[in-house]
């Protein structure tokens, strides 16, 4: 839960600057709070972050009140101790995309048209609670709780291959580091392969860690549970209830004390792509991405900070044809942003166990 003594306001303008509208907004606060909670039990080792989290905005330096250029979600200890994440404008897309549809059904806005946005936050006597997530998902709480216990990091860097290496030291400083086991890459292809030209996907399970050196966390995939009672197509994947029960159930047989670590899906893209050889190579539906229904579910239903994606996606080869490559996606100030992640040999998980 978040608190916020401001109301927030979206200001729409055309591509030439004029106003076309202005609307009081509620954000989800729920992925700044939690990136702030991460923070906490990462930097300052804070057991248990008193809530709610307090959501201050940060101005415009040259406009000033009520101008925003972003926000800060702050969590506190009962020793005082504070963490918090920072957000920019760009949080608020989603709530000024509704408006700028409802304006495209006014007819104020051509659809496709370029338009521009800005957020004023105004001073309000009572605070206001953040929305809440919806009613019937299961929401873990990330406390100390949540942590597995000690490991040393530098005993799995040592065997793990780094993959989307070229991620910007900037980003890979702010991202604990995630650990997936080739096996369950291997998995995760095996099942696409199988579900030919239908989107496929599941929720992977694992362990948080507390390096032994250090107050870091990683997060140690250890296996992928393939999704139950789902309704797909070539380019739709879609959880139901039974879905997450039976994850549910999986964890509770194996009785491993595993968490919940993320989930997974497929983009076959190559029954999606009807371009020739040469086009594929420019074509976008080769590439791997992350969708708005992705974002959705991920913001729905794995919003805690240390929550990963991880895409099984076509991408075309040089030679011609198409080949498998894997991307991961995870939480990164408030947003879900592509990120690194290690690939672990078989031969160590298996001394591990």
């Amino acid at each position: 839960m978040a608190a916020t003594s401001y109301h927030f306001l979206a200001s729409l303008y055309n591509a030439d600057g004029v106003a076309l509208e202005r609307r009081v907004i509620l954000p989800d606060w729920t992925p700044a709070t939690e990136s702030a909670r991460l923070a906490a039990l990462r930097q300052c080792r804070l057991e248990s972050p008193i809530e709610p989290a307090e959501i201050t905005p940060l101005w415009e330096p040259e406009k000033g009140k009520p101008f925003m250029v972003g926000a800060r979600a702050a969590v506190k200890d009962g020793d005082g101790r504070e963490a918090a994440c920072e957000v920019d404008l760009t949080y608020f897309r989603a709530q000024v995309q509704v408006a700028a549809t409802d304006l495209v059904k006014d007819g104020r806005l051509k659809d496709g048209e370029t338009f521009q946005y800005s957020i004023a936050a105004i001073p309000n006597p009572k605070q206001l609670n953040a929305p809440q997530p919806p009613v019937g998902w299961q929401i873990q709480d990330v406390s100390a709780s949540t942590i597995r216990g000690e490991r040393s990091l530098q005993s799995y860097l040592a065997i793990a291959a780094e993959v989307d290496s070229e991620m910007s030291a900037a980003a890979s400083a702010t991202d604990i580091p995630v650990f997936i086991p080739l096996e369950v890459l291997r998995l995760a292809e095996q099942l696409k392969t199988a579900a030919t030209e239908k989107e496929t996907g599941g929720v992977l399970i694992g362990n948080l860690w507390r390096d032994t050196g250090s107050t870091e966390l990683f997060l140690e995939v250890t296996a992928l549970v393939p999704a139950k009672h789902t309704l797909e197509s070539s380019t739709s994947l879609q959880f139901t209830p039974q879905t997450w029960t039976a994850v549910a159930e999986t964890l509770q047989r194996r009785n491993r004390g595993e968490i919940w670590c993320g989930w997974w899906h497929t983009h076959p893209a190559q029954y999606w792509c009807k371009c020739d050889e040469e086009s594929q190579k420019k074509c976008p539906l080769g590439k791997q991405f992350f969708s708005v229904d992705d974002v959705s579910v991920h913001r729905t239903v794995f919003t805690k900070g240390f929550h990963v994606a991880l895409v099984t996606g076509d991408i075309p080869k040089a030679e011609g044809g198409w080949e498998m490559s894997h991307a991961l996606y995870g939480w990164r100030s408030g947003m879900v942003q592509a990120r690194s992640f290690h690939a672990v040999s078989g031969k160590y998980e298996e001394e591990m166990r």
